[in-house]
């Protein structure tokens, strides 16, 4: 679902990347896993989660997918993923992941009151 322009305004807030940052550490504490993977985040917004998760678990691939062209285009321009080969940007619908079943070391959504983790 698209994000009316109040939710935009809040998940784009400096409060809600002081949330995202509380919430990766907790997620560094208590989830294992490997660096060098293959990470999906859904609903990547503007990037901010996928900055987290690159320097928290070092995927050799990060998958960004969000329903939003506009936050696409915004998230291509934080994580500068026009010079880094590990980060691929989809324009996409969580409910139709496009990724082979086992092909993802972990799906990430670090939504408004709802942060996730899914190891497969």
């Amino acid at each position: 679902m698209k994000l009316n322009r109040i939710e935009r305004w809040f998940v784009n807030s400096p409060v809600r990347q002081i949330k995202q940052n509380l919430v990766m550490q907790w997620f560094r504490g208590t989830v294992a896993l490997a660096s060098g993977g293959t990470i999906l985040e859904v609903g990547c917004g503007r990037g901010v989660g996928a900055n987290l998760i690159r320097k928290v678990y070092r995927p050799n691939r990060l998958y960004l997918l969000d329903l939003d062209l506009d936050m696409i285009a915004e998230a291509s321009q934080r994580t500068d993923s026009r010079n880094s080969s590990g980060i691929s940007l989809c324009l996409g619908d969580a409910a139709r992941l496009p990724y082979a079943n086992s092909s993802l070391d972990a799906v990430f959504g670090l939504y408004r009151d709802l942060e996730i983790y899914i190891s497969t």
